[in-house]
Parts: C-alpha cells; structure tokens; sequence
C-alpha cells in the first residue's frame, strides 16, 4: 500500500455525498511481519537490518523514559495485541475484497 491508496481512501470518505458508517482498514496485499519487513530492507538497501522483538513490558518500560506510564502502556499494549493477533480478522476481510 502506498500514500496514493491512502489518500483515495481518504478523499472517498471525506468527499462521498454518504459518508461511510464504518471502520475503514487499509491494508497490503499481504500481512507482512517486523522479521519480514527488516529482511526486505535488507535485500533493498544492502545493509543488514534486523528486527529485535520487545516483550510488553520491554517495550513499555522504553517509553516510560519519555512519557508518563499510562500513556507509554498503550502503544506497548496494542503491539502486543497486533503480536497476538488481533488485526487478523481485519485482514481476513481485506483479503476478501
């Protein structure tokens, strides 16, 4: 996906005479994970590029030094959600369409 598929998403939402009561997902043409994309970067630039995984806690404990806790909690949260799953649904239906 690129910025032009974003931004005919968005004109479409914000210009259509209806606007859509919905979600809107956008997403590839694939599910591509952090070890995939750091593998493709590499092949790209030819320099090594490597994916490090951070546990929730890691990961949270990292912004904690920048931002209050309750709010380095919730990007550690969600990508322990992503990590677990939870955009597979979505991608499951953007592969239907």
């Amino acid at each position: 996906m690129d910025v032009g598929d974003i931004a005919a998403v968005a004109v479409h939402a914000l210009t259509d005479v209806n606007a859509p009561n919905a979600d809107l997902v956008l997403a590839g043409p694939e599910a591509l994970s952090y070890d995939d994309i750091a593998t493709t970067v590499t092949q790209v630039t030819g320099r090594p590029v490597d994916h490090h995984r951070l546990f929730y806690e890691q990961m949270r404990d990292r912004f904690t030094a920048h931002v209050p806790l309750e709010f380095a909690s919730m990007p550690a949260g969600m990508d322990r959600a992503i990590a677990e799953g939870a955009e597979k649904p979505y991608l499951i239906l953007a592969d239907e369409h």
